[in-house]
């Protein structure tokens, strides 16, 4: 009983905390870069599917969320992708090919291997696969570059980090998902890890985007304005 409160209140606050980088990011929206948009963009698209699918689970017009999360993990995917095609200057043409590779496998995992109401397993493994491997290649770009002097103080690195830190927690999840299901005790525990994650990353997220509106507000009330 004290698992499955604690499951909740992870839960719903994993939900809730997307609210806080959204709300820092509306305030300095005019001043994002494109790759900082299309985590806007993300960020927005999980919030609403999160809390639409809940209110409808509620209302009981819903009994499952999951065939719902297999168009999210394409959406997720892709988004990520374009993010990291912005940022990654030397694989450009390699990510255009991920994103069709990824659509096509998984279109074909759903026609050929997972039904709508059975968990998105195999896509959203290799997804972790594949953006953990982005989240490398970025660190290795800082490394070879070495033109930013201060990595906390750049929006890039936190949210690098914050996605790395969610994949590489959620890719065994999502990994041995199959055998945690049909064992109802860990079932709650497989949430409330996935949640703290999720807290974990939007948290990150919302760093990101307070050091762009602390910039856009020292902007505002530069002398020179």
């Amino acid at each position: 009983m004290i698992l499955i409160v604690f499951s909740d209140v992870f839960d719903y606050a994993s939900m809730l905390s997307v609210v806080i980088p959204i709300a820092i990011a509306t305030y300095s929206f005019i001043r994002l870069e494109r790759y900082l948009r299309l985590l806007y963009i993300l960020l927005w698209l999980s919030f609403v599917i999160d809390i639409l699918l809940e209110l409808l689970i509620m209302a009981g017009w819903l009994s499952s969320n999951i065939p719902f999360f297999h168009f999210y993990t394409v959406a997720e995917f892709t988004l990520y992708s374009l993010l990291y095609k912005e940022v990654l200057r030397d694989v450009k043409p390699l990510m255009a090919m991920l994103i069709v590779a990824f659509l096509l496998f998984k279109l074909s995992d759903l026609w050929l291997i997972t039904r709508p109401d059975q968990p998105d397993t195999a896509a959203m493994t290799l997804e972790s696969i594949i953006i953990i491997f982005y989240c490398f290649l970025y660190f290795d770009q800082l490394l070879k570059e070495k033109l930013i002097m201060y990595l906390t103080r750049h929006p890039m690195f936190w949210i690098n980090s914050g996605v790395l830190v969610y994949f590489s927690g959620s890719f065994f999840l999502f990994l041995f998902s199959p055998y945690i299901f049909k064992n109802e005790g860990s079932v709650d525990i497989y949430w409330s890890f996935h949640a703290v994650l999720s807290l974990l990353k939007n948290l990150s997220f919302a760093i990101a985007f307070y050091l762009v509106s602390k910039s856009y507000r020292l902007s505002l009330n530069s002398p020179e304005r």
